[in-house]
């Protein structure tokens, strides 16, 4: 998220206090597309009025409140159709938030260009935007003591070698900072999110963690209005403000994917989990984000190559 025109080129304070209101808005329509949401009910969160919340929300994110809303809720309905083939529609329509399955219909053939059906059986084209980075990296703790394995799978795409586990995996309380684009760009918000944890003494390797953390579907959502988050664990009560955000990622069943890969493979890795072990897992995605878990600093590996983990939210299909 960008604000409003600035000449200084840096945000003011009043524009650091207004990204962090509208962030606070867009976690809230995140975690309650199934909801009905008013224009009340946002504005509270955002500590505006009802008046000027509407223009502050368009002004900030580029879109309409309600726009926005909508283009999440059908985003969301296409990822699912696309991974949960198996589902009713009507049960996609109410789990996004459509109350009546013919006004999603209708909606999801206006903003995709074909009905809900349709998509489902034509499918959506192989994911073409890599997720190509060269983030910097910080070391997070490599053995994962708190997590335990109930299952395990071995697997190969191409040259592409990765374990995928089912694990429990923990709550996590995490400071953020938000990015809006190709999801490469990701390391421009890891950064200031750095600038801002060193002086605060929140950088505690290998306690502390690393995230990316992937709000939308590359597949589905236009790339110049994909949100990530870049992240690291903090303790419960810290403080934050401005431009760096404060959320919590659900714990729950996952499956975890492990990788060790150069910066031009995120894309195919997650490819592999996603189109090569998913369909044939017996598991099938939930609504909590996906996102990725960083072990280690890829200028120390001798290849340059990231270690991590692809944490996929899942249910019993």
């Amino acid at each position: 998220m960008t604000a409003p025109h600035n000449p200084t080129g840096k945000p003011s304070p009043v524009q650091q206090d207004y990204i962090a209101r509208i962030n606070r808005v867009m976690d809230y329509i995140q975690a309650h597309l199934d909801q009905p949401l008013t224009l009340h009910e946002l504005a509270e969160v955002a500590h505006f009025s009802r008046f000027h919340f509407h223009r502050i929300f368009t002004a900030y994110n580029g879109e309409p409140l309600y726009g926005y809303i909508r283009r999440k809720r059908l985003e969301k309905a296409a990822s699912f159709l696309k991974d949960n083939q198996n589902d009713p529609v009507r049960d996609i329509a109410f789990r996004c938030g459509f109350s009546d399955q013919a006004v999603f219909s209708r909606a999801f053939r206006e903003h995709f260009g074909m009905s809900p059906t349709e998509y489902c059986r034509k499918g959506v084209p192989q994911l073409s935007k890599e997720r190509k980075t060269d983030r910097k990296i910080g070391q997070t703790d490599p053995e994962g003591a708190a997590y335990f394995r109930d299952h395990i799978s071995h697997l190969k795409t191409e040259n592409m070698k990765f374990d995928v586990q089912i694990k429990q995996m923990p709550e996590m309380h995490v400071a953020y900072c938000r990015h809006t684009g190709a999801y490469h760009g990701i390391e421009q918000a890891f950064n200031k999110l750095m600038v801002w944890a060193g002086p605060r003494g929140l950088i505690r390797f290998p306690e502390t963690r690393m995230l990316g953390v992937y709000h939308d579907d590359p597949d589905v959502t236009d790339e110049k209005k994909l949100q990530s988050s870049a992240c690291i664990t903090v303790p419960e009560d810290t403080k934050v403000s401005g431009e760096i955000g404060k959320m919590k990622i659900e714990g729950g069943t996952y499956a975890v994917a492990r990788f060790e890969i150069d910066e031009t493979q995120f894309g195919e890795a997650w490819n592999s989990v996603m189109r090569d072990w998913l369909p044939d897992s017996g598991y099938q995605c939930d609504d909590r984000p996906h996102y990725e878990l960083y072990h280690n600093d890829p200028k120390t590996h001798p290849e340059k190559k990231f270690i991590l983990d692809i944490c996929i939210p899942v249910i019993p299909a």
